[in-house]
């Protein structure tokens, strides 16, 4: 429902683009104060259910915020951008734009969820020589931020093909280096995944909705499934062919982030 909520909404907003980057901005902001709630109560959120007063957790005020963000969220406003036609033309391909929609979704979720997991990523035992989780979490954070403001304000450079090399080049860092190196691959690439998201998320609006967010929620799963399958055990059906291939996952999600690139610029 959630994934429902948010296509329609972006979708809705097409013809307003101010209205369109808000909700997009609400969107990158959202994934952000949720990673900081994360790095300030030792990597769980403190509204989820399955922590309690007793424990730690903010149920209650994590309702009271959800009512009225649903409260703010839902008002009426003076038009829909649903019953009026895009102004722009659909422009590039929307294969590509819900490719892109698939990669992004998945670098936010697997790589940005948690401000701690790129630290992880780069460790190789103890002594720990590079990032530890606090505090140098809190420069995960930063670069994410820096990222949206970019995607934001500069959005000719968010999409350009250069930016998309660096972001490639920071993954190929990450993903093949250790310690402060790698890490420092890592706070590059979180800075280009949020500044990707109002590129992307803007072309795809151009396009159906059942194209775009529907194939790119569902590459988006695939994408998920592969990266549980590069720890499969022997008896998983087809497990050596994932196995200890992060490199894979991470090749494809940019490949598919350079697919919604490629079709933004049209």
């Amino acid at each position: 429902m959630s994934c429902l909520s948010w296509a329609a909404t972006f979708y809705a907003e097409r013809s307003q683009p101010a209205r369109l980057e808000a909700r997009i901005s609400a969107f990158g902001l959202g994934l952000m104060a949720s990673t900081i709630a994360k790095f300030a109560f030792w990597t769980y959120n403190p509204i989820w259910p399955v922590v309690h007063a007793q424990n730690g957790g903010w149920n209650k005020t994590g309702l009271a915020l959800a009512i009225l963000a649903v409260l703010r969220s839902t008002r009426r406003t003076a038009s829909s951008g649903g019953e009026a036609p895009s102004p722009r033309a659909e422009k590039g391909s929307s294969a590509l734009a819900g490719l892109g929609l698939a990669g992004l979704f998945f670098a936010m979720h697997s790589l940005l969820s948690d401000s701690s997991t790129m630290i992880l990523w780069v460790w190789e035992g103890y002594p720990v020589r590079g990032p530890l989780a606090v505090p140098h979490g809190s420069y995960t954070i930063f670069a994410m931020g820096v990222g949206l403001l970019i995607g934001l304000f500069y959005t000719d450079f968010a999409r350009s093909w250069t930016f998309f090399g660096t972001g490639s080049v920071a993954a190929a860092v990450l993903t093949t280096y250790s310690n402060w190196f790698g890490y420092y691959g890592a706070l590059v690439l979180a800075a280009y995944i949020m500044a990707l998201t109002p590129v992307l998320i803007s072309s795809a609006v151009r396009h159906s909705p059942a194209t775009t967010f529907g194939l790119g929620f569902l590459v988006y799963n695939i994408l998920v499934l592969a990266h549980v399958w590069i720890v499969a055990y022997a008896f998983v059906p087809g497990g050596f062919l994932m196995r200890e291939h992060t490199d894979y996952v991470m090749t494809v999600t940019m490949l598919c982030m350079g697919a919604g690139v490629f079709s933004a610029q049209a």
